[in-house]
């Protein structure tokens, strides 16, 4: 399967009582291999570059990594940054270039493989534990190339109208907006030409399509076409595709009670329009997809069970994207804060709340806080060591 486990999950919908708007408009093809701009143009080459590159990583390191913006700069630090120079500037190159296609097989449907996700999240890693090197040494421009080649990766890998690459992008971006806010007193004055030449890029697929691309066309439409073609091949191979796509642990009593072709591909086409009321769903403002979102998930779940098998939570997504969207506005108020003081939220207001966001003096530096709840929590963000 393409999703992690923790990523697929029982929300879906039909829209019978709810009146959704047409997504249709919002379909997206994947990429396509002749896009018109030349191999050298193409970032993803050059991050495959990077990736082969990068230092092989045993499990201590692997933690250590993860935990890049807390580890000290000693030996095991150094260490890894020393291993990260050849990687690093072919991510600085891809990150140049506009255009970024991965050359996803979206003919393998559900069986498609994403191996660039989890390398470009080390990537980004490596590039901002060396970001914090630099800054140390006081070499800021370098750690400001680091943190703009983030978000330009970030972007890039959140190109494909895939959920999960989407989730990256925003882990990624989690990332350099964690680098930078740490280390804002630093980048004061570099900070507003990285997020503008970020904000110059593609703006990268949305949940809307994705629904409408890899969840509708590459799995549901796939998979019927796939017991299909093997049930004209071979009278019964069907079962083994079905088999295949739905065999897991606490199978569903639905699943294992059909017995021909013909309820297989009922119980698959049925989720189709749950794909476009779901795109049409995540696209809505949230206030009103927070209204509508309950209802419209119980009366999926009781009326198509399959949905979470094949198709994404969309409030589990929707709850990352919000927060990021609050971290990167706070980002840049924190920007016009450490350039202009305090006074300066008043001109920025926070996405989910009717006013700027709370400002808190900490010892070294300050803290943001937004409206927006995550885990039960609201969404804030730390400039500075805090109160290191």
């Amino acid at each position: 399967m393409m999703r992690s486990g923790n990523l697929v999950a029982i929300s879906m919908a039909l829209s019978l009582a709810l009146a959704l708007p047409s997504a249709s408009a919002a379909a997206v093809d994947p990429p396509p291999r002749d896009a018109g701009h030349s191999l050298a143009a193409n970032a993803a080459l050059k991050y495959w570059q990077a990736f082969a590159l990068m230092p092989s990583l045993d499990k201590n390191q692997e933690n250590r990594l993860a935990d890049w913006n807390k580890i000290p700069l000693d030996g095991p630090a150094l260490e890894l940054i020393a291993a990260f120079g050849e990687s690093r500037q072919s991510l600085l190159r891809g990150a140049k270039l506009r255009d970024c296609d991965w050359g996803l097989d979206y003919q393998d449907g559900m069986g498609l493989l994403l191996p660039h996700l989890a390398k470009a999240r080390d990537l980004a890693r490596l590039a901002a534990l060396h970001a914090r090197h630099e800054i140390a040494q006081g070499h800021v421009e370098a750690a400001a190339e680091d943190a703009a080649a983030i978000l330009a990766l970030a972007r890039h890998v959140g190109s494909d109208p895939i959920v999960i690459s989407i989730l990256v992008r925003y882990l990624i971006e989690g990332t350099a907006i964690d680098l930078m806010a740490a280390n804002l007193p630093d980048l004061q004055a570099l900070a507003p030409g990285i997020l503008s030449a970020y904000e110059t890029l593609p703006p990268g697929a949305t949940f809307q399509q994705a629904y409408l691309t890899m969840e509708k066309e590459h799995t549901i439409r796939w998979l019927i076409e796939k017991m299909r073609t093997a049930e004209a091949r071979k009278k019964g191979a069907w079962r083994k595709v079905w088999k295949d796509a739905t065999d897991r642990p606490g199978g569903l009593d639905v699943i294992n009670r059909v017995d021909t072709i013909e309820r297989a591909v009922q119980l698959t086409e049925d989720l189709l329009p749950v794909c476009d009321d779901l795109a049409a769903l995540v696209a809505l403002p949230t206030a009103e997809f927070d209204a509508r979102y309950p209802e419209f998930k119980k009366k999926t779940e009781a009326a198509h069970p399959l949905a979470a098998y094949f198709l994404t939570t969309s409030d589990t997504v929707l709850v990352t994207l919000r927060r990021n969207e609050a971290r990167l506005t706070m980002l840049k108020a924190a920007i016009a804060v450490v350039r202009g003081g305090p006074d300066k939220l008043k001109d920025i207001k926070d996405p989910f709340g009717a006013g700027p966001f709370e400002y808190r003096p900490l010892g070294k530096g300050f803290e943001l806080k937004s409206k927006l709840l995550f885990q039960n929590q609201p969404v804030t963000l730390t400039v500075g060591p805090g109160n290191k």
